[in-house]
């Protein structure tokens, strides 16, 4: 092992000399210069850390504002499309009405020149099925409008536009009938969902199966002005005198009668319950202002004199008439005063086949203009005053529908012509008809049995008299020329020789019957000697 350390220490000794040379200023620098990189690096890192710490909270806080910022946006997603779900629901009208504001209230009728109707007149009869009005069916929006030609929109940032429109009915008159089938039949309008209605009057009758009915409009969910209304209205439910159903009412006049079920007023049937009522006057008996009820100051009554007084007052409102019809023809035009009658009915016109009567009405107190049409009634073919199956009595003939017939029954004796004393029970039948110029018909009376014969007789200024009849099943059927006329029928029995002759002639058959008996016997007899003769000869 010595040699070894020995060997290797020979060799590291013959090996070159290992110079380390000193470290120089270069290098020192060149490390100063790297210290001074890597504390600024550190330096850098520390500012970049401090930095990030204060840019935290900014970044957080501006994460929060985008958040919410998107939780706003969704609400809105939501709530349009849970608007949105709820609109499929409604009609199409409801849907579009909902992104409408009417403005017509609030504009001047004088300035007001688009969607605008004015100084219209209709003296024609409207007849249909719903929304009949005599001057507008409806008012309302269009179905398919164009949102960028027929209306103003207004906003710019919102999912749910609105539009605004305005509609105006000024200065219209309807004299003419407006007859429906359905709901929403009035004077001027159906029905209004917008618009203004001002300074209108309404004349004709108003009617229909339906319900809305109004001397104005059916239905109104706008407002209606300075209006006046002289007619007669009947419907079902909601009849008023300026509107069936109204939202706003101002100013109006209405002179009516109303037929009508639920809901029926002199000046409204009823109001909406955001609606308005000011100023409103009427003149009628018994029925109120709205749903049956009057308001001081609003919807009051008021007599006829103060309903019509004042320069404004139309002259056709003011007049008392009433306007006599027969086939659609004016027969007569009769004035009256307000609460007074007429002195007589004008005469209807006659038509073949036909009765005819005025309506039935109180003329001596009248208190409404009407136009009255003449009712004419098919003539009947026969009348009775039983309700039996089988009448008693039936008389047949042409009659008017004023006609009625009666008949009485009591014990009666006469003498005949040849003497002869009867009795039975007399039946005097009279027709009464207002109408009937020449008297004829045939009576129907009912036989008690059936299967007999029947004699008819009547009674004449002479006495009675047998007459001819005939027989029709259960009844025996004779003419009449008479208002009144009295018969007694009885069955028919045989004269006492008849019975004479009835009996010769039985007799004269049993006394043949004998003698056919006695020859047959007699012919016997001589067969029976001549048989017994040949028995004894043989």
């Amino acid at each position: 092992m010595v040699r070894g350390l020995e060997e290797l220490t020979r060799k590291q000794a013959d090996k070159p000399e290992i110079k380390i040379d000193p470290i120089g200023s270069d290098l020192t620098e060149k490390g100063s210069q790297l210290q001074n990189a890597m504390d600024a690096l550190l330096d850098s890192g520390e500012a970049l850390n401090q930095l990030l710490s204060d840019s935290a909270d900014t970044l957080i806080a501006d994460l929060k504002a985008i958040n919410s910022q998107f939780r706003s946006i969704t609400n809105l997603i939501r709530s349009e499309k849970s608007d949105w779900n709820q609109g499929q629901s409604k009609s199409k009208e409801d849907q579009i009405r909902d992104h409408f504001q009417d403005l017509s209230d609030s504009c001047d009728p004088v300035k007001q020149h688009d969607g605008r109707i004015s100084a219209s007149e209709n003296k024609g009869e409207i007849t249909g099925s719903t929304n009949l009005g005599g001057i507008v069916g409806s008012m309302g929006i269009e179905i398919d409008f164009d949102p960028d030609g027929d209306v103003t929109k207004v906003g710019d940032y919102s999912l749910n536009f609105h539009y605004q429109t305005r509609a105006l009915l000024t200065g219209c008159t309807n004299s003419g009938a407006v007859t429906g089938r359905n709901d929403y039949a009035g004077g001027i309008v159906g029905q209004a969902y917008i618009g203004q209605i001002t300074g209108c009057q309404s004349y004709g009758a108003v009617s229909t199966d339906g319900s809305y009915v109004g001397g104005i409009a059916g239905r109104s969910d706008s407002s209606i002005r300075l209006s006046w209304v002289k007619c007669s209205l009947s419907g079902e439910d909601y009849v008023g005198g300026i509107a069936g159903y109204g939202k706003t009412l101002s100013d109006c006049r209405s002179l009516v009668t109303v037929d009508g079920g639920a809901y029926t007023g002199a000046i409204a049937g009823d109001v909406d319950e955001d609606g308005s009522v000011t100023g409103c006057l009427f003149t009628h008996e018994t029925l109120g202002a709205i749903d049956g009820i009057s308001y001081a100051g609003k919807a009051e009554p008021a007599a006829f004199d103060v309903l019509c007084a004042g320069d404004t007052v139309p002259k056709t409102f003011s007049q008392m008439e009433l306007t006599f019809r027969a086939d659609g023809k004016v027969v007569a035009v009769v004035p009256f005063q307000y609460g007074r009658g007429i002195d007589s009915l004008p005469e209807i016109p006659a038509k073949k086949g036909f009765s005819a009567v005025w309506p039935d009405l109180d003329y001596t107190h009248l208190t409404a203009s009407q136009t009255l049409d003449a009712v004419y009634t098919p003539y009947t073919s026969s009348l009775t005053d039983d309700t039996q199956t089988l009448p008693q009595i039936l008389v047949d003939g042409s009659f008017s529908s004023q006609a009625t017939v009666s008949h009485t029954s009591e014990p009666v004796s006469w003498t005949d012509a040849k003497g002869s004393a009867r009795t039975g029970t007399a039946v005097t039948v009279t027709v009464d008809d207002p109408d009937m110029t020449a008297i004829s018909y045939t009576v129907h009376y009912r036989l008690p049995e059936d299967g007999k014969r029947y004699d008819l007789w009547v009674k004449t200024e002479s006495g009675w008299e047998k007459q001819d009849s005939t027989v029709d099943g259960s009844y025996l059927l004779f003419t009449s020329d008479r208002e009144t006329v009295t018969f007694c029928v009885q069955e028919r029995t045989a004269s006492p020789l008849l019975w004479v002759l009835l009996a010769v002639l039985i007799l004269l058959a049993l006394m043949l019957v004998v003698i056919r008996i006695r020859k047959k016997r007699g012919r016997q007899t001589i067969r029976s000697r001549l048989r017994k003769a040949r028995q004894k000869k043989s």
